[in-house]
This record gives C-alpha cells, sequence and structure tokens, in this order.
C-alpha cells in the first residue's frame, strides 16, 4: 500500500492554492478551505518545510503561494516512476 503523500488538511489547502491566480494570506486560505485559521498556519508551514509552498511577507502578514517548481518536479518523479513499472 502506498504512503499517503499529504493528510487531508494538506489536500484542501493544496487545491485551494492551485486554483488562486494569486498568493493567499492565512486568513483567506483558511476562509478557502473552510478551516481555522490556526490549523491553516500549521499545515501551511508544513507544505513550507516541504518545499511545496512559498511563505512571502507583505506588510508583516505572511501569504502563500505553490512552488510550482517543486510540483513538476514531484510529478515528473512520479510519471517516471509509473512508466517504469509499466515496462
Amino acid at each position: 500500500m502506498a504512503k499517503r503523500r499529504f493528510n487531508p488538511f494538506q489536500e484542501v489547502i493544496i487545491r485551494r492554492l492551485a486554483n488562486s491566480r494569486m498568493p493567499l494570506s492565512t486568513s483567506e486560505v483558511a476562509e478557502k478551505s473552510n478551516m481555522h485559521w490556526k490549523t491553516a498556519e500549521r499545515h501551511l508551514n508544513s507544505l513550507v518545510t516541504k518545499k511545496l509552498v512559498i511563505k512571502s511577507m507583505e506588510e508583516e502578514r505572511p501569504f502563500w503561494e505553490l512552488n510550482f517548481e517543486k510540483i513538476q518536479d514531484i510529478k515528473k518523479k512520479l510519471q517516471a516512476g509509473a512508466d517504469s513499472r509499466m515496462r
């Protein structure tokens, strides 16, 4: 059985960030993800640690966006693994 890459909170956050055209504040992520801001912040920080999300500061407020370069790397690795299994 494959190990789960993200927990349900992280999955929701990643989807919300992927659908956003601009970086979102912590409260915006929380509101769009239907969770408390502190829960959103904790999971956003864990995604930053995994280098999947980029945190920037504007007027002393954190803003979050997906690290699309890292997401593409993950997709490539997953595709390469799937291709090697098909041979």
